[in-house]
Order: structure tokens, then sequence, then C-alpha cells
């Protein structure tokens, strides 16, 4: 299971990625695109897709 730090470091090492804090979740986000958020107490990360990919990403990890 990935800790809070694990995702802080992956999060550092990718090209054009940044960790903002918005209302005290922290969030990565290219651009205006966040693509992973943490609840307030950091027990709860959301994962976000590009628009009308969400299938393909999904078959893609399966394999």
């Amino acid at each position: 299971m990935a800790v809070i730090d694990d995702i802080r470091a992956l999060g550092a090492e990718l090209e054009r990625s940044c960790q903002a804090s918005v209302r005290g979740r922290l969030k990565y986000r290219v651009g205006q695109m966040v693509y992973v958020a943490f609840s307030l107490d950091e027990s709860v990360m959301g994962f976000a897709f590009p628009k009308g990919t969400p299938g393909e990403c999904l078959r893609v990890g399966l394999r």
C-alpha cells in the first residue's frame, strides 16, 4: 500500500507536475488539470483521467 510520502516523491519526479494546497487539500496537477488529490485527513486519494479515456486507462492497467 502506498503512503502519501510515496506520492510526494513520485510527483516531484514528474515533468511539468506541481504540488498545490487547495483549501488544505494536497493536490498534484499539470497546468490546470488535477490528476491526484487527497482528502483533508489524507486518508482518501482521488485519481483523475483525461476526458474520454478512463476505460482505456483501466484496460491497460488490468493487463
